[in-house]
């Protein structure tokens, strides 16, 4: 075979693998964003003691398990509320377990609920497993928790 020939087979199998390996790692990508802003949005839900929003968003098992009203009680009876804003936030990691799980692991600021100025505050890491169902990103809601 000729060098021109091995060349020209060369790049026709490397131009038909790279379709994939991009689509992989885009799709990938996607997901990571996609869950993401999910994560913003129910923080945002949470500031904003939003309950029956953020049950709305929980996996099918999760709100099997507990009702929108018990979970609104179970969230607004916390001496602890996530802290206001920029300062909620401490850290966040998101890894993709697998095409449809996704884990965000994240370092929140609460304080407690008290008069202004004389709030306690305490970080709290949580983790939240976001699943995909009907083509939607879903969170297991019992990962949901304040300090105790």
């Amino acid at each position: 075979m000729k060098a021109g020939t091995i060349i020209v087979i060369t790049l026709s199998l490397w131009f038909l693998v790279l379709p994939t390996v991009y689509t992989f790692a885009t799709e990938s990508a996607t997901h990571v964003d996609i869950v993401q802003a999910r994560f913003q949005q129910l923080l945002d839900q949470w500031g904003y003691r939003e309950w029956w929003s953020m049950w709305e968003q929980g996996t099918r098992q999760s709100r099997s398990v507990i009702s929108k009203d018990e979970f609104a009680q179970k969230m607004a009876g916390s001496r602890w509320q996530l802290a206001c804003c920029d300062k909620r936030l401490r850290h966040v990691e998101i890894r993709p377990v697998s095409s449809g799980h996704v884990v965000v692991s994240a370092t929140l600021l609460f304080e407690t609920k008290s008069l202004p100025g004389s709030a306690t505050e305490q970080s709290y890491r949580i983790n939240l497993h976001f699943y995909l169902e009907e083509e939607q990103w879903r969170v297991d809601l019992s990962g949901l928790r304040h300090p105790t």
